[in-house]
């Protein structure tokens, strides 16, 4: 049990949730991304998933070897620190770059700057308590599909499922599923004992927020 609890929190991992947000922008729409072709397309996903997930591992690879962390949970408040100043660094860069980008739609830039406000929040807060990056992440990810589901107004996500046809999801569906996945996130954290039930929680109010403050101020 505790393995199964321990897969699932490394595959939702708080690196890997603007990864989730981009893939499922644009699988409910393929042309959201004013790219035509393929390849370039196949590009951006590959230069925004090194960006945003191989560098920030790279890098607490390279701060675990230099002993600045001592494991790849970082347990203490500490050993915290420098990642996500180098998580924080990362996307403000990508932030900068992909907001004056015509191709990029507006809306990841959006999700963007909601990390980055999350993750210069959780900065702050590490410094008096622990917050759940976890939670934090899995927060901005609900407030990402309320985002796109009452003020995009998308409706369905299509899957093409080959000879099958197509297979058409209602958003509230994915919504529902998300939260219950958030859910579950926080629980799996409470029972591997890395969290107290208040950092779990104010984890998923500032990844929330980060989100819809970002939105405010861009759209």
């Amino acid at each position: 049990m505790r393995f199964l609890a321990t897969v699932v929190s490394y595959i939702f991992h708080p690196l890997f949730v603007l990864v989730y947000m981009l893939s499922l922008l644009l699988v409910m729409n393929p042309y959201l991304i004013q790219i035509q072709d393929d390849k370039v397309r196949v590009t951006f996903f590959v230069y925004s998933l090194m960006s945003l997930v191989v560098m920030p591992i790279i890098a607490i690879i390279i701060l675990k070897q230099v002993k600045i962390i001592s494991s790849f949970d970082m347990t203490s408040r500490m050993e915290r620190i420098g990642p996500l100043i180098i998580v924080g660094i990362l996307y403000i860069w990508m932030y900068i770059n992909y907001k004056n980008t015509s191709s990029v739609p507006v809306i990841f830039s959006v999700f963007l700057l909601g990390s980055v406000f999350s993750v210069f929040t959780s900065f702050f807060i590490n410094n008096f308590t622990k917050i759940s990056l976890h939670t934090v992440g899995m927060g901005g990810f609900v407030a990402a599909l309320f985002i796109i589901k009452f003020n995009l107004h998308y409706e369905s996500l299509k899957l093409d499922i080959g000879d099958f046809g197509a297979l058409q999801i209602n958003t509230y569906f994915i919504l529902l599923v998300i939260i219950i996945i958030a859910g579950l996130v926080g629980t799996i954290r409470l029972f591997l004992k890395s969290h107290t039930k208040d950092q779990v929680y104010f984890g998923y109010l500032v990844g929330f927020l980060s989100q819809i403050f970002a939105y405010k101020i861009i759209m």
